[in-house]
């Protein structure tokens, strides 16, 4: 049990899917062809670069632009010049002092870092987004908690949970999921310290008032890799500018419903109930009360002695029916982790209504 949190070890996390979110990180690029070439010469001669000379002859074997940082908040938009025209980084970074809260329109948000990039440059950059192609999309929802203290225990009951096969990384105020993967990402984190951080460093604007709500903020990010972008094009015909707000939030949702808990108790003795309640015969119902009880008990074991401790008591076969049947009641990762091993009540935080903007924090 952790002993930061030892009243709330049995915390769960309710994420339902909302028209509420931005998105926070694009990485997009550009055949260079179909640039002007003469303003793409204009600019690689004012670049700064990076060449590799042969020790013995002194012959430059090959030479490159460096990318370019044009600050705008507390990460740079990021700008490489080659056999293609990269940019990356927060549209919100783009129009706002911060990147706190923007929008989930795709296509908006890559004219609008086009734009800058364009205008950064004095250049004409093609802004019909059919010729981009896009290798990253991060979607992020802000959750209201109430203070930092309690943003803080949702990260760490969040910390020994597992995604699938995904790699989990943990940080004093953040747990990562996939670090390092093609296809997607996971990552929750706490807005207020990382935001303070950036201010104490002039890299971020915003008011007193304004960091003390952003303290209250956990956030709950999604990363489409290229992979995943690739494979939704090959397998529906979707390219990523045709991305609607709904698309992202389902996969963003549906990312983090594996292993964030969708169950709404506070009494533990509900699981039963709802155990025996969805006893039936259509699918996802578990077929006799006797197997729901049997589900019962094993539930009350993980929590007694925690899961693998219990799993050793079980055939595989026999196991696996229990936790399906658990996760059939909406039962998620989450409940059956060690870490959650408690007798008594537990106490419920919602992730129910993410928020969109600064007015929707009360202090009061």
């Amino acid at each position: 049990m952790n002993p930061l949190w030892p009243d709330y070890a049995n915390l769960f996390l309710v994420v339902y899917m909302q028209q509420v979110g931005m998105i926070d990180w694009l990485t997009l690029w550009l055949d260079a062809s179909l640039l002007d070439r003469k303003s793409m010469h204009r600019v690689l001669k004012n670049a700064d670069r990076v060449q590799r000379i042969n020790g013995l002859t002194g012959e430059i074997q090959w030479e490159s632009a460096v990318r370019e940082h044009i600050r705008s908040d507390d990460h740079n938009v990021t700008v490489n010049f080659g056999s293609r025209l990269q940019i990356q980084g927060s549209p919100a970074r783009v129009v706002s002092a911060h990147n706190v809260f923007g929008s989930l329109d795709i296509q908006e948000c890559a004219k609008q870092m086009i734009l800058f990039v364009a205008k950064h440059h004095s250049m004409i950059i093609p802004s019909d987004l059919k010729m981009w192609s896009c290798s990253r999309i991060d979607v992020t929802q802000n959750f209201d908690m109430g203070s930092l203290a309690q943003a803080q225990q949702a990260v760490d009951y969040l910390k020994p949970l597992k995604c699938g096969r995904q790699k989990t990384s943990t940080f004093d105020t953040s747990v990562i999921w996939g670090r390092g993967s093609t296809l997607h990402k996971g990552k929750a984190y706490l807005k207020g310290p990382q935001l303070r951080e950036l201010v104490t460093k002039n890299n971020a604007r915003v008011s007193d008032e304004e960091l003390a709500k952003a303290d209250r903020l956990l956030r709950l990010e999604y990363s489409m890799c290229r992979g995943l972008i690739r494979r939704i094009r090959e397998s529906t015909g979707k390219n990523w500018y045709d991305f609607t707000p709904d698309f992202l939030l389902f996969h963003h949702s549906d990312y983090f419903s594996k292993f964030i808990s969708t169950i709404e108790v506070v009494d533990m003795c509900n699981i039963l109930e709802r155990l025996l309640n969805n006893v039936g015969s259509d699918e996802g119902q578990i077929p006799t009360e006797g197997r729901a009880r049997a589900a019962y008990r094993c539930y009350t074991d993980i929590r007694s002695r925690g899961l693998h401790i219990t799993k050793q008591d079980y055939r595989k076969a026999t196991w696996y029916d229990h936790l399906k049947h658990l996760r059939s009641i909406g039962l998620a990762d989450a409940d059956l982790q060690p870490s959650n091993v408690v007798p008594l009540r537990r106490r419920q935080i919602f992730l129910d209504q993410p928020v969109s903007s600064w007015d929707q924090i009360n202090l009061a």
